[in-house]
């Protein structure tokens, strides 16, 4: 499948077909579909997603049933079988669904058309066993959104707690004799789960030090605390480059659920974004490593994924990494 902008006034447009992969009739991507607009407040959805929303986020799937049997499904027969949990084969047998399996293989490329064409991978990150309540069909045209019930075992609260961190790293490369630079993508994938599901975890995670209202259905007014610590190569510090006291660490506020931070003083962002955050400071340090953390009310544990974007040579090379971290303590313990 492959997601592209609509243009400066429509929304992102998700294309699937002999034109795009090599099998139009592939089960992973089920139905008689070529294109579909993605959905805005103009078409529908909710009233704060603007045709912007569209162009850039992240996807979420989730696995409603399987099917083991000798027989390949169509794609009509998948969707069927996903929606209503049985279909009927071509000899006219009636198969059922059974539980989607543990397992997950994906990766994503996101592919900037300018500069080279650089070209940024990474691999799908998997969770299972999240709920075990039932799940809703959703019609291919979407009229809902799925949120995960923390009131059965799972739900929200082991979604946040797999996904909890209290730092991330990243290296950092911004030599201008190499036409090089860093980018950092944070995102909170639950934010929006959480606050439906759990508002008083919510306010915990996102509420602390900031300006904010107790409306959780504006999301963009909760934002979480991050901090940084910057060292070059040779493990110096900016405290130690700047030789004065007191110093204060960057901080800044991060108030969406992709948050996009370019690295550098002056760095202009390697991608477009609408969501691109103050940059990180790193004085006169133009390679080495830095230390993304969390302050909130849950001792700086956060649900987060990071990424780390690197280009060198102006955007001919490139690539994309998940950033290391740090667990919360219980996390980590054996």
């Amino acid at each position: 499948m492959i997601l592209v902008d609509g243009g400066p006034t429509a929304p992102a447009v998700l294309y699937k077909g002999t034109d795009m992969i090599s099998d139009a009739d592939t089960t992973t991507v089920p139905g008689s579909w070529t294109m579909v607009p993605l959905r805005y407040n103009g078409t529908g959805a909710a009233s704060t997603v603007t045709v912007d929303d569209t162009k850039e986020g992240y996807v979420e799937f989730i696995a409603l049933s399987s099917y083991t049997g000798v027989e390949k499904l169509t794609s009509d027969q998948c969707k069927e079988m996903a929606e209503g949990g049985s279909t009927t084969l071509a000899d006219g047998t009636n198969v059922t669904a059974a539980d989607a399996p543990n397992a997950v293989m994906g990766a994503v490329e996101v592919v900037k058309y300018t500069d080279n064409l650089p070209i940024f991978s990474y691999k799908a990150t998997a969770f299972k066993d999240t709920t075990t309540a039932v799940q809703t069909s959703f019609p291919a045209t979407g009229t809902d959104t799925p949120l995960f019930n923390d009131t059965v075992d799972g739900g929200i609260a082991a979604l946040n707690e797999a996904l909890n961190k209290t730092a991330l790293y990243a290296m950092y490369d911004i030599r201008s004799g190499l036409g090089a630079s860093t980018d950092l993508l944070v995102i909170f994938p639950t934010k929006k789960e959480t606050a439906a599901a759990d508002p008083a975890t919510f306010n915990q995670m996102y509420t602390e030090n900031f300006e904010t209202t107790d409306n959780v259905t504006d999301l963009s007014k909760h934002c979480v605390v991050v901090k940084y610590d910057v060292y070059d190569d040779a493990e110096d510090t900016i405290q130690q480059e700047l030789d004065f006291s007191p110093y204060t660490v960057q901080t800044n506020s991060l108030c969406y659920e992709v948050n996009y931070i370019p690295v550098g003083n002056v760095a202009a962002p390697i991608l477009d974004s609408s969501l691109t955050a103050e940059n990180v400071q790193t004085g006169s340090f133009n390679f080495g490593w830095l230390k993304v953390y969390f302050h909130n009310q849950l001792e700086g544990a956060m649900p987060v994924i990071g990424y780390e974007l690197q280009v060198w040579a102006d955007g001919a090379l490139s690539h994309m990494l998940e950033m290391s971290y740090d667990l919360p303590e219980a996390a980590a313990t054996p």
